[in-house]
C-alpha cells in the first residue's frame, strides 16, 4: 500500500497500528479510558493525515481534490460516530467490526485507489520541466 509519498506513507503505517491498538485494547478487556483514549487518538489522527494529504493534493493541483476530500470529511463523521457509539455502549462486537472495516476495509481500498491517484499525480507533477 505504498505510495511514494514518505509522508502519507508514514501516517498511513501509524494509522494502521492504532487501529490494531483499539482492537487489542478491546480484545484485551483492558478499561473503557484506555479504549475510548485509542479510539480518540485514531479519530484525531486521521483528520490530522487527511488535512496533510489535501495539503499534497491542493500544492500539485490535483483536479480531483475536492471530491477526495469530501471523501475525508464522510470518514472522520464515521470515526467520530465509532467513537460516540464506544461511549453511549461500551466496546461491543459491533465496535470491533466497525473499527476493522473503518481501517482495514475502508483505509486499504481508500490507500489502493484513492491515494495511489492522488501519488502519481503528484510524482508526475513533481517530474515535469519547469518552464
Amino acid at each position: 500500500l505504498e505510495t511514494g509519498v514518505n509522508e502519507i506513507d508514514e501516517q498511513h503505517r501509524l494509522l494502521f497500528r492504532k487501529a490494531d491498538a483499539v482492537l487489542e485494547a478491546v480484545a484485551a478487556g483492558q478499561g473503557a479510558l484506555e479504549v475510548r483514549r485509542t479510539l480518540q487518538f485514531l479519530a484525531d489522527y486521521a483528520a490530522l493525515h487527511f488535512e496533510t494529504e489535501e495539503r499534497y493534493m491542493r500544492a500539485a493541483g490535483f483536479p480531483d481534490a475536492d471530491a477526495h476530500a469530501e471523501i475525508h470529511q464522510r470518514m472522520n463523521r464515521r470515526l467520530m460516530e465509532v467513537a460516540a457509539e464506544f461511549h453511549a455502549r461500551g466496546a461491543s462486537p459491533a465496535l470491533v467490526d466497525d473499527v476493522e472495516a473503518l481501517v482495514r476495509g475502508w483505509l486499504t481500498m481508500h490507500i489502493a485507489e484513492k491515494d495511489r491517484a492522488v501519488a502519481d499525480w503528484i510524482q508526475r507533477s513533481q517530474a515535469r520541466p519547469l518552464g
